[in-house]
């Protein structure tokens, strides 16, 4: 696995995690808490595809993307992650990926998703300012 060069990575993100499970709704779907930030990372990012998808008989489309950045010991083995970078909110499937064991870099893959309640994204019209809420500008 190549070495991350500082200037590739050049998308800022924030990194989530949602908070543990408190209870199914009536639909027996799980319902999170309010998710809490991680960590703000620089990240080198990639689009990997797209589908769309047939859920309950409605087509949906399925964005996908792999995002790497440097290894941090906090998210080692971290679950329900998500990222919110420009004015997208993506979950990172599974765990962070360390991909050879150096403790060097993490690959996160993940997929678009829509915001959870307790995290608000800004509208297009913020892509110009990060697309992030007021609490996140620090990650610009």
């Amino acid at each position: 696995m190549p070495t991350l060069r500082a200037g590739d990575l050049n998308q800022r993100i924030a990194i989530f995690q949602r908070a543990e499970a408190s209870r199914n709704n009536p639909f027996n779907e799980v319902v999170y808490g309010a998710p809490r930030k991680v960590v703000d990372a620089w990240s080198e990012v990639f689009d990997i595809g797209s589908a769309e998808v047939v859920k309950a008989r409605q087509v949906a489309a399925e964005c996908s993307m792999v995002m790497s950045i440097r290894w941090r010991s906090e998210l080692d083995r971290m679950v329900n992650l998500l990222v919110l970078y420009r004015t997208r909110v993506l979950e990172v499937i599974g765990v962070p990926m360390d991909p050879d064991g150096m403790r060097e870099q993490f690959q996160l893959v993940c997929k678009e998703v829509a915001p959870p309640a307790g995290l608000e994204v800004a509208g297009s019209q913020a892509m110009a300012g990060g697309g992030i809420t007021p609490e996140a500008k620090d990650i610009r």
